[in-house]
């Protein structure tokens, strides 16, 4: 039986805001009026009409602005929509002389806004000495396949501070997985050890 270590990484989220200009107009409470040439001259008659063309329901912030309907405000967190995993699998096999690897994952902007995707910091209850452990980001949309590393464990500690990762245009999405480097002694079989890490992560509106 082979000897492995395993590992999780529960990811979590908080969203920020980076307030840029927006791809298209549409209107919020108290904006200019987002109709062009939406006027009428009444002359010499004593009554005139104006529509009053009303909207109600949900936002979706992955389709593009309608010039016609409410949005939130330009900076607003509703635009922010992405979909990633709950939680990233990573571990090693005494086999693997310390290598520490993970399956292949995805983050992927579903807004009709542009994303910064960045750590915020990595915590732990349980976390494993002897442990230096990197995300890979391998970026296929915009960055022609270039790989970003954010360094999570060094010998120096875990992340604590806000670490950019990627910046995603509208509806796209990025690879990453985990690597690393386990120093220690691999447990006996029967005898594997499995630390849970947290890492948050935010989310900024650029456009």
């Amino acid at each position: 039986m082979k000897k492995i270590l395993t590992g999780t990484l529960m990811i979590t989220l908080s969203a920020g805001i980076l307030l840029a200009a927006q791809e298209a107009k549409a209107w919020t409470g108290g904006s200019e009026d987002p109709i062009e040439n939406n006027s009428q001259t009444i002359k010499g008659q004593e009554t005139g009409e104006m529509e009053l063309k009303g909207w109600f329901g949900t936002f979706d912030p992955t389709e593009d602005p309608d010039p016609e309907l409410p949005q939130p405000n330009e900076n607003g967190k509703e635009w922010i929509d992405v979909t990633m995993p709950s939680t990233v699998l990573f571990g090693s096999l005494a086999t693997d002389n310390g290598a520490v690897y993970s399956p292949n994952y995805q983050i992927t902007n579903n807004s009709a806004k542009g994303l910064k995707v960045s750590a915020t910091q990595l915590t732990s209850s349980t976390p494993l000495a002897d442990l230096e452990l990197d995300m890979k980001i391998q970026d296929g949309n915009n960055l022609g396949g270039a790989m970003l590393t954010v360094p999570l464990i060094t010998t120096g500690g875990m992340l604590s501070e806000t670490t950019e990762m990627t910046q995603m245009p509208k509806k796209t999405t990025v690879n990453f997985d985990l690597v690393g480097q386990f120093n220690g002694s691999y447990p006996t079989i029967g005898n594997a050890v499995a630390p849970d890490y947290s890492l948050e992560m935010a989310f900024e509106v650029l456009d």
